[in-house]
């Protein structure tokens, strides 16, 4: 036994004239699950290296772990308040793992003093609440109410107000708010918003047979932070056969037109306005106008009056508007005519603001800037380019084509840009995803994104009387596309990547051909010379950047390639 320590003389022996005794210690060994070891924790917030800037958590704890097998076992140390465990750093192997790896292999235990002991540092950063939109303007709209009667020779006055308000936030959100209406005699009302009090009164009386408008009038002392808008409500008298004919004389008018540029599909129909006089700030009408038609509405006497257009947007679509006059105000006299004429064009959204990679290369990490792009890969191109607003307008992964499978990795792209009327097919119902595309076809499907223009004669010299001449002219009027030096385009040449991203990278206004990149960015081995024409167009199509511009680009960071969020699909 271990506690016996006592020697029989028959084991003494004696050896060179002295007692001698031999002592063998029989040691059992100790089971692995029953083995401990020393764990140092560093928690540590890394300023300025890992995460957070907090030095509220710098502090070592020694614990024991408990070894299974080839991993020891650890608690987790405790984290103060308003912080999270961001991850761990063996500091020995100066490895990165997650917040739920508490195990260490045996290979990275050390013996210290006989000891077996560990070193890691936990990784802790402050927890940053989520910023919530601020307050920008409290808005009141103060509305009038409407009325009518035969002619009876009292005066008609309406002395309904309503009031509705809106707060808008600092993320261009709308709230709804409410108001307070007290009337304080016939024509008289307070009207409470939050801290704003506004006394308002109601004007406006017709006698007359014809047609007038409330009108009211505010005061307050607090208001300077507050946004009124006022919708007058409309006072009609009805003429009367049996009384007296009051004849209203209308001989001045107003023309309204307009015409609207936008993709295959496009479905809005008819525009709005509303015709205000411009003296007063009265609304004398609104009008519907069919899309690509006019109206002509009569206004009574001398006017000065603007049309506004009320129902132009459309989702999924960037609007540009141009009116004829610039400003849409007219001046009448009696008698005359007048004519305004709006044009509205739409193009599909595409996102030109963030610099984000738009081609990922291939499998083999190739990037192929002098080979053929399929039509497919146009797609998914363009696809990724979509803004939020058109993506989740049209996303769809149903078509028409017969050769666009389903499954297919560039079915949704295909799909959707179909349904947004950028892309078509030819006549016998494909699409020939693997084919290749032409100079033209691609500055054809281009064109669909940017505004149409009045292009000049042809600037090249061998597309006059090709199918794609006014896409190639405007295209090279906006700037976004080049000829060669001989003067031509080569419009039915199959067009190359590295050309194909020159073109794209011209349309989103990204022109990068020098700067100062980033040494974070993604590289190829096959765009390697800073000397190549497309050196620059590729790195650019290639790389998710912030970046800066003064004389030249220059990227400030590297960002993930975007993951896009799919909607559900509106297949009906």
């Amino acid at each position: 036994m271990p506690e016996t320590y006592a020697i029989a003389a028959g084991d003494i022996e004696v050896e060179d004239n002295k007692n001698v005794v031999k002592i063998q210690a029989i040691v059992e060994k100790i089971p692995e699950d029953q083995a401990v070891v020393n764990v140092i924790f560093t928690i540590n917030d890394a300023a300025g290296a890992y995460y957070g800037d907090s030095t509220d958590q710098k502090t070592t704890e020694t614990v024991t772990g408990k070894k299974v097998g080839d991993l020891v076992e650890f608690p987790v140390p405790t984290i103060n308040d308003g912080y999270e465990l961001k991850g761990w750093k063996l500091v020995k192997s100066n490895t990165t793992v997650s917040p739920e790896t508490y195990t260490i292999a045996a290979d990275d235990i050390e013996v210290v003093d006989k000891k077996n002991v560990v070193y890691i540092q936990a990784i802790v950063g402050s927890i940053t609440p989520t910023p919530q939109p601020e307050l920008v303007e409290t808005q009141l709209t103060l509305k009038t109410g409407s009325a009518s009667k035969d002619y009876d020779e009292s005066p008609l006055t309406c002395d309904e107000l309503t009031a509705t308000v809106k707060y808008k936030l600092s993320d261009d959100t709308l709230v709804e708010g409410s108001a307070t209406i007290v009337q304080t005699s016939d024509y008289n009302y307070t009207v409470t918003v939050d801290d704003y009090v506004l006394n308002v009164t109601i004007t406006g009386t017709i006698t007359n047979p014809g047609n007038v408008w409330n009108d009211l009038t505010y005061t307050s002392e607090n208001i300077q932070d507050l946004k009124v808008y006022k919708n007058l409500g409309t006072l009609t008298v009805n003429d009367v056969e049996s009384e007296p004919s009051y004849p209203i004389i209308i001989n001045s008018w107003l023309t309204i037109s307009n015409k609207t540029i936008a993709p295959a599909g496009f479905t809005k129909d008819s525009y709005t306005y509303e015709i205000y006089n411009t003296k007063n700030g009265k609304l004398l009408s609104t009008v519907t106008v069919k899309a690509d038609s006019e109206k002509t509405v009569p206004i009574i006497g001398d006017a000065t009056v603007l049309v506004v257009p009320t129902d132009a947007e459309v989702a999924g679509y960037t609007l540009t508007t141009t009116v004829s006059p610039l400003d849409a105000t007219v001046e009448l006299k009696v008698p005359d005519k007048g004519e305004v004429a709006f044009t509205y064009v739409y193009t599909v959204g595409l996102n030109t603001d963030d610099h984000f990679a738009y081609i990922f290369g291939y499998e083999d990490g190739t990037v192929r800037p002098e080979g053929s792009i399929t039509r497919a890969e146009v797609a998914t191109i363009f696809y990724r380019l979509l803004n939020s607003e058109a993506h989740d307008a049209f996303y769809t992964t149903e078509n028409s084509f017969s050769d666009v499978d389903p499954d297919a990795w560039y079915n949704t792209a295909v799909s959707t840009l179909a349904k947004a009327g950028i892309i078509t097919g030819y006549p016998d119902g494909t699409y020939n995803p693997e084919g290749t595309l032409t100079r033209a076809e691609l500055v054809t499907l281009i064109a669909k994104f940017f505004t149409e223009i009045d292009a000049a004669d042809s600037v090249f010299t061998d597309i006059d009387g090709h199918w794609a001449a006014k896409e190639i002219n405007e295209a090279f009027v906006n700037g976004i596309i080049e000829g060669y030096d001989d003067g031509s385009f080569k419009p039915d040449q199959s067009i190359t990547r590295a050309e194909s991203m020159k073109i794209i990278n011209g349309i989103l206004g990204r022109t990068l051909n020098e700067g100062e990149l980033h040494p974070d960015m993604k590289e190829w081995p096959d765009n390697a010379d800073p000397d190549a024409w497309y050196y620059y167009i590729v790195q650019e199509a290639t790389n998710s950047h912030e970046y800066e511009i003064g004389e030249h680009e220059t990227w400030t960071a590297i960002l993930p390639d975007p993951v896009r969020v799919e909607p559900e699909a509106d297949d009906e």
